[in-house]
């Protein structure tokens, strides 16, 4: 998969606003991820995961629920999803930021475990994101939500 020409992260940070902040696991439990759900002005749905408190490599870069869609179109829907999935998705080197991104992914219940595969996921409860509000802050910013959970559910592939 070809990676996407995107605007720099800087000017994309600037444009960005941060509709929640929440922390989470790593995949491997190794590490705390702090993540955070942004929307453009555009009404374009991001994720960036800007912190970890486990001290190796990753890099700081939103990607797009589309583009997180469309490389979870590319999984074969009989094998599990894992962060080799999304590793076109970024510019840096790191291998860990496709993982702490699968690690958001989950904890907001777009992806699931899988039993019995440690690494394995599945796509999740997309319904369900953005649902509650009030304590994810989404308010006014509720359309964007909407409108990622349109992309994932569009997309269906996955698991």
């Amino acid at each position: 998969m070809p990676r996407r020409k995107r605007e720099t992260d800087d000017s994309l940070a600037a444009s960005m606003k941060v509709l929640k902040t929440a922390t989470c696991r790593s995949i491997t439990g190794k590490a705390k991820l702090t993540y955070n759900i942004g929307c453009t002005p555009e009404k374009e749905v991001h994720f960036i995961v800007p912190e970890n408190d486990g001290g190796g490599f990753f890099s700081r870069e939103w990607v797009a629920v589309k583009d997180i869609r469309d490389a979870l179109e590319k999984c074969p829907a009989d094998e599990p999803v894992t962060s080799m999935a999304l590793q076109p998705l970024f510019r840096g080197r790191s291998v860990n930021t496709p993982a702490f991104l699968l690690a958001a992914l989950s904890n907001e219940k777009l992806l699931t475990p899988i039993r019995g595969r440690k690494r394995g996921q599945e796509l999740g409860e997309v319904e369900a994101f953005g649902a509650d509000r009030k304590s994810t802050r989404l308010n006014s910013s509720h359309r964007c939500i909407s409108y990622a959970v349109f992309c994932l559910k569009k997309g269906g592939g996955g698991g």
